[in-house]
């Protein structure tokens, strides 16, 4: 063969490949509607349940102007893919849900099973699961439409309230949607979500409490009991706790700014022990009296028994709830092989389950002040 037509062969081959290529179905960035947070609430009509309302992000073609304007649509229906069919029909662009980052469930739907009520974003291949998952105290729908003064013009205080890289607070919970998922269907621990609720009169979000959903009941944990929930589950390294007088007057406070945390399951007995070893280090921040470098041990261990009654105090109203929050029936399954039914085991030894802690507080300064 002629070596000027020898790729004729080749290029005949990959043109007809070409031609057999499909195209993108790609849409326009300005025919999408890209919905940020979703809010479920129970719409009071037992024909159709369900309240919808979506957060969508309203682009401008302008450079110059400030801010991100927002628009909502709510629609009411059966199902949560029935109200978002509805709410489809209204918008004259696409939904895109690849950017939904907050999905908020009221509180009232709690009596009904809230794996249902999530079971729709979860199996949405185009929500993603690193989506956050909280509760509203009242109506999803205003935690949505509300705007605080503290608000930037550029993002959602919602988002920074659980990203870890913008808020620190050891009194909120964040929680991811696939690992809401994994802890709901996996037995030996029970997840927690935050509260979200509005405070209207400063016009902010206030999140400092939890809710501990368990098998068949909801436990709802104050600030104080929510704080030491993030602290024994790694939640949070770095916090201020406030040690008090007998007469409930403040007298110093320090900041933690290391945490070491682990525990074992002693089961050889018949009734089992939890043995905690935790190992704060941080320094004195503030205090109500003059304050001595050479008593940095006593202040250690008068901080260290205030923990220690908080923690325990902490685990036996667990315990006593009957939920399981920390993941113990978790780990004694993780750790004991020989039955079969491990979790049926440990559900019966852990009502009886003995809590003991090896605490201890390191002061290392009085601060910069000598």
């Amino acid at each position: 063969m002629n070596k000027q037509f020898r790729f004729v062969p080749f290029l005949f081959i990959l043109f007809l490949s070409i031609s057999l290529l499909s195209g993108c179905a790609f849409r326009d960035i300005d025919k999408r509607a890209f919905v940020s947070a979703i809010a479920v609430d129970d719409s009071g009509d037992t024909k159709k349940p369900y309240q919808i309302t979506i957060k969508v992000v309203v682009p401008s073609g302008n450079i110059k102007q400030e801010g991100v304007k927002y628009a909502f649509f709510s629609e009411k229906g059966v199902s949560i893919s029935e109200a978002l069919a509805l709410i489809r029909a209204t918008i004259d662009k696409d939904m895109d849900f690849s950017h939904t980052k907050v999905i908020i469930i009221s509180k009232n739907l709690l009596d009904r099973n809230l794996g249902n009520v999530t079971d729709f974003f979860h199996r949405r291949r185009d929500i993603q699961l690193v989506s956050w998952i909280g509760i509203a105290e009242k109506k999803a729908k205003d935690i949505l439409q509300m705007e605080p003064k503290s608000q930037s013009s550029v993002t959602a205080p919602l988002f920074n309230f659980f990203n870890r890289t913008s808020v620190q607070s050891p009194y909120i919970t964040p929680m991811y949607l696939f690992d809401f998922r994994r802890q709901q269907i996996e037995t030996g621990i029970d997840p927690v979500l935050p509260i979200i609720r509005i405070d209207k009169k400063e016009k902010r979000f206030v999140v400092h409490r939890a809710l501990v959903i368990g098998d068949g009941k909801f436990v709802e944990l104050n600030p104080q009991q929510t704080m030491v929930y993030n602290i024994l589950r790694g939640n949070i390294e770095r916090f201020n706790a406030q040690i008090k007088e007998e007469n409930g007057k403040f007298k110093y406070g320090i900041f933690i700014d290391s945490t070491s945390i682990s525990y074992k399951i002693n089961s050889k007995n018949q009734r089992p022990i939890i043995k905690y070893k935790i190992r704060h280090q941080g320094i004195l921040e503030e205090a109500s009296k003059y304050t001595e470098s050479n008593l940095l041990e006593e202040y250690g261990k008068e901080s260290s028994k205030v923990a220690k009654k908080l923690i325990l105090e902490l685990l036996t109203y667990l315990q006593k709830q009957n939920v399981d929050p920390l993941g113990f029936g978790l780990r004694y399954k993780a750790t004991h092989l020989h039955t079969g039914d491990t979790y049926k085991e440990w559900r019966n030894l852990y009502p009886q389950a003995k809590f003991t802690i090896d605490m201890d507080v390191n002061i290392k300064s009085i601060g910069t002040m000598e």
